[in-house]
């Protein structure tokens, strides 16, 4: 990117956040307040109806939903506290409705003496479903083509009733470990839930690892009736456990690598926004759009008068283009990553819209430079937080050998050879490594043989040593 293109990026990237006041969500911290408003705009994304998404002019239609990573300790206890909290209220809000409504209908049929449930009716029929009735008409007065008809039937699902809703009303689904996860993918709303997991310790990384694949692989097997899930992961790591795995990621660990991750840290970038000075906050009501926004994507999801999508109009099509040949030169250094963020743009766009749009609040601006500008800032921040994990763990296996060399010559004066090949280090490393010691007064080069520096211990500060080479 050059640097006239990097400053307009900066700028588009400044604004959407000041839109939103990224700080004041941050409380003071404008990198979690960014990933705060990245979290709330993609659960919006993967919390709609399947289908929905962004109608660019020059390409089809854009579907909404990825599945997110959030590692760090304050990014994740805002995502968990303004997020995942209030999408948990909505659940059991709804839950609570319908075993209402159940309960009321026995007691009702309880007291007629009704054998069965009655339910009311439901919406009227939906284009889908009465192309499937009048195919099975024989003496139809509405002269219908059969393939015509069933291309119209697949379109939709019919217009779900309550009792439908009441067997099906799982939106989120969470687990109490890895072995409940697989039990809770039932009673799926839409067959389009929306999976929350915490990573708690390393060994939770392989124990999900099967489920998790599966699920994002798309489509999960649910029944015996063919049926499908496609399902969207919002992962949190309070621990930063990811730290701790990403060095030795092997395959029942890789699916990690299959989610766009927002972290905290000092890998940078530092997002940018404008903000009054140190302790001021712009006054600003996006904390509370944000339950606005919600309930409103989910009215949409579970009306049952209409079973069409949410579309909205959003001039993507360039960002994007640009995107995936952005995404293809970040393969270098996050592979895979093409495939894991083809769809992020349009996530993005979709829940900022929808946030944007949120019912009794002020209408906002976004702009597709604007989402193009936070996607990058996203991918970029992951890409350096996954070199600084790799590093550091390399940088802790050298100091490791160096231990072992430091200890190897406090016996007596050795050569190179005799220092690297029982220890089953290669000579270049070794001999980097004897450099590093010698230069912080650890070991000495007597008559061509290394030995150890009488009154020398093995420091700590050989690790900034080898850092700053």
């Amino acid at each position: 990117m050059s640097t006239n293109e990097n400053k307009q990026d900066r700028r588009a990237l400044k604004d959407i956040l000041a839109s939103f006041n990224a700080t004041s969500l941050g409380e003071g911290d404008i990198n979690a307040g960014t990933n705060l408003l990245v979290v709330k705009a993609i659960t919006l994304s993967n919390l709609s109806r399947t289908g929905c998404g962004i109608q660019p002019s020059k390409l089809n239609r854009m579907k909404a939903g990825c599945s997110l990573l959030v590692s760090g300790a304050l990014s994740s206890s805002h995502a968990v506290n303004d997020v995942v909290i209030e999408v948990g209220t909505n659940q059991n809000n709804l839950t609570a409705q319908l075993r209402r409504l159940i309960g009321d209908k026995v007691a009702e049929a309880h007291k007629k003496g009704l054998k069965a449930v009655e339910f009311p009716s439901g919406p009227g029929a939906n284009p889908a479903e009465n192309a499937l009735f009048q195919l099975e008409q024989k003496d139809s007065l509405i002269p219908c083509e059969p393939q015509e008809q069933w291309a119209e039937a697949l379109k939709f699902p019919p217009n779900p009733r309550i009792d439908d809703l009441a067997a099906r009303p799982k939106i989120l689904v969470t687990a109490k470990g890895p072995k409940d996860l697989d039990k809770q993918l039932c009673g799926l709303h839409g067959n389009r839930p929306l999976v929350i997991l915490g990573l708690n310790e390393p060994a939770d990384a392989s124990a999900y690892a099967d489920t998790c694949n599966a699920l994002l692989n798309g489509p999960f097997p649910v029944g015996d009736g063919g049926e499908t899930v496609v399902a969207n992961l919002l992962v949190t790591d309070a621990g930063n456990v990811l730290a701790r795995i990403a060095p030795q990621a092997d395959d029942k660990s890789a699916w990690l690598g299959r989610m766009v991750w927002l972290v905290d840290g000092t890998a940078g970038p530092d997002a940018v926004e404008n903000v009054p000075e140190q302790g001021k906050f712009h006054v600003s009501d996006t904390g509370a759009r944000f339950g606005e926004a919600l309930n409103a994507v989910l009215a949409k999801r579970l009306d049952n008068h209409n079973a069409g999508t949410e579309v909205h109009d959003f001039n993507l099509a360039e960002a994007q283009i640009r995107w995936v040949a952005y995404l293809k030169k970040m393969e270098t250094r996050l592979p895979g990553i093409t495939g894991t963020a083809r769809g992020l743009l349009p996530t993005l766009a979709f829940g900022l819209i929808e946030l944007a749009n949120a019912p009794n609040c002020k209408q906002l601006a976004v702009t597709p430079d604007g989402v193009e500008a936070l996607g990058r800032w996203i991918i970029e921040r992951m890409a350096n937080a996954r070199a600084e994990m790799l590093y550091s763990a390399d940088l802790e296996r050298r100091m490791k050998i160096a231990q072992k060399i430091f200890f190897k010559v406090a016996h007596g004066r050795l050569s190179d050879r005799e220092i690297y090949r029982p220890l089953n280090v290669q000579a270049d490393l070794c001999r980097e490594l004897l450099w590093h010691m010698e230069a912080d007064s650890m070991v000495r080069l007597n008559e061509r043989k290394w030995e150890q520096v009488e009154g020398a211990t093995f420091s700590d500060s050989l690790r900034n040593r080898m850092a700053l080479a």
